[in-house]
């Protein structure tokens, strides 16, 4: 079976970023799928002149669209960039032998060469949800325009319907979808994100060579300080502001405590100054995104890893890479809303949901004192590979290309 795939932030573990269609195109391959993608270069960072670049990874033709706009873009960058992305994807498409079209969101926009593309070819496509677009940036704010809107939702239904199969990362997702659309008969699935088992049993915890900062390397090696890692984008949507708020208010308990916070996005300025107002420079502490490959070390050597979200029911549908990240490493997991992953968390007692308030600090330090004589590493890392591993997740896809290929439209 051949698989196209349309991604338009595809990335590797060589750099910042999800690797999540990485470790899936990995496994297909594996089972001898072949496939082709179509991205751009938001994360791939390959130098090059003119359009865009052919490569070979993990031998898959890659089409790489020379496109650079990030998260400190301005929103007529971004939007210029989305659509050069859609007119590329569908070009490429056109010309490419296929069985089954995988795109996977977000942008909501990704949806528009894939419907031409399965229209016209009469090719059965498979769409994965990531983001509830453009539910999310509609209930922040983002949009506003009624008739940009209702055009978004309207594409959105229309790929749901045109779709041979819809997969959501995870049932808060396709909850969602269905209390809006339930008249859409298209088949819904949840495959959740995944957990890079492989990526993280090959890192040693202690082998801190290539972190290639002190500053850093001396914090994960203090065992007497409690440590909370941060690693992502800081973004509007990520409320970055409440790891600073949290930092002060366990310091204020009188916990030693450092917040490693790895990353950037359009909010690090601001978090970078909320950490100077409340004169916590030597609390929380900011350093520069890193590639994936080198960042188990960083959630191997502190005692939990964090997950945040604006205060807005929606997000707390979403499926992390920071969670997953965190059961691959064995290490326990915070985060601050409510939803599947606080059921979760709960259920096998893999880390503190805390408050959106921060009213349970105290709930949460106990916790900790309670809990930091217990070595859960194993039992954590085992949880992960039998629900959320790579390989079983990639498996499921199988299954539903297999039926989607074989399908009458």
């Amino acid at each position: 079976m051949k698989v196209l795939i349309l991604h338009q932030y595809f990335n590797t573990p060589a750099n910042p970023g999800s690797i999540r269609t990485y470790d899936l195109l990995d496994h297909w391959k594996k089972q001898g799928m072949t496939a082709t993608v179509v991205t751009t270069n938001y994360y791939l960072n390959y130098e090059f002149k003119g359009l865009y670049k052919k490569v070979n990874i993990l031998d898959s033709e890659v089409f790489v669209l020379n496109t650079r706009f990030n998260q400190k873009s301005s929103k007529i960058s971004r939007i210029a960039g989305f659509l050069l992305y859609v007119l590329f994807s569908f070009f490429v498409s056109l010309f490419q032998k296929f069985d089954v079209l995988f795109a996977t969101s977000t942008p909501i926009t990704i949806a528009i060469p894939a419907l031409l593309t399965s229209l016209i070819r009469q090719k059965p496509l498979v769409f994965e949800v990531r983001d509830l677009w453009p539910l999310i940036p509609y209930k922040l704010g983002y949009l506003k325009n009624k008739r940009v809107v209702s055009i978004l939702f309207k594409l959105e239904k229309l790929t749901y319907s045109k779709s041979r199969h819809v997969v959501f990362l995870s049932t808060d997702m396709m909850k969602l979808s269905k209390e809006r659309y339930p008249d859409i008969k298209t088949p819904f699935s949840v495959i959740e994100n995944m957990a890079s088992i492989d990526l993280f049993e090959k890192a040693d915890a202690n082998d801190f060579s290539k972190l290639k900062n002190e500053e850093l390397v001396a914090i994960l090696k203090d065992r007497e300080t409690l440590k909370i890692g941060y690693l992502g984008t800081i973004g509007f949507v990520n409320n970055c502001e409440y790891l600073v708020l949290l930092a002060e208010k366990i310091k204020a308990l009188g916990v030693s405590v450092k917040v490693v916070i790895v990353g950037d996005g359009s909010e690090k300025e601001d978090v970078l100054d909320l950490v100077k107002q409340k004169n916590l420079e030597d609390t929380v502490v900011v350093f520069e995104p890193m590639a994936k490959q080198n960042i188990p070390t960083i959630y191997k050597n502190v005692n939990y890893s964090i997950s945040t979200v604006r205060d807005v029911p929606e997000l707390a549908s979403n499926s992390a890479n920071k969670f997953f990240d965190s059961l691959a490493a064995g290490t326990r997991i915070l985060i601050n809303h409510e939803g599947w992953q606080a059921e979760f968390i709960n259920k096998h007692n893999v880390g503190f949901v805390l408050k959106y308030d921060l009213s349970n600090v105290v709930e949460f330090v106990a916790y900790h004192q309670q809990q930091v004589e217990v070595d859960a590493t194993s039992r954590i890392v085992d949880l992960a590979k039998t629900t959320f591993s790579s390989q079983v997740q990639a498996a499921k896809y199988m299954s539903i290309f297999e039926t989607a290929a074989s399908k009458k439209s």
